[in-house]
């Protein structure tokens, strides 16, 4: 469990809180969420100011791992003045609900440049 500390915190009522931007492996939220439904324990996930690609993913492992996470505070990309994904989660005052389409939905990236070679 020492190396889940850096991304989970304790809340009041013992919810383990999953901080999507503190997760320093992409898939250490998704160990977090089995660790805590093999002993029972809810989670909620959560992000600071994290952009719509992340909260995509953030959002499909919530719908993943329903059982143990029972709450989201998946906000970030709604406090950006732009945000430039083309498909993905969508976005409706409280609710958020994926797509059908495959992966994380997203279609474009409005104003992605390659990198200079």
């Amino acid at each position: 469990m020492d190396a889940l500390k850096p991304a989970v915190g304790w809340l009041l009522g013992g919810i383990v809180a999953i901080a999507l931007g503190l997760a320093a492996k992409p898939l250490l939220p998704e160990r977090i969420a089995d660790i805590a439904s093999l002993y029972g324990v809810q989670c909620m996930i959560g992000c600071m100011i994290e952009s719509a690609i992340s909260v995509a993913a953030a959002v499909h492992l919530a719908v993943a791992k329903a059982d143990a996470i029972s709450k989201v505070d998946l906000d970030g990309p709604s406090l950006g003045q732009f945000n430039p994904v083309e498909g993905g989660v969508i976005f409706n005052e409280s609710e958020i609900s994926i797509t059908e389409a495959p992966g994380l939905g997203i279609r474009q990236i409005r104003g992605l440049e390659p990198l200079a070679r």
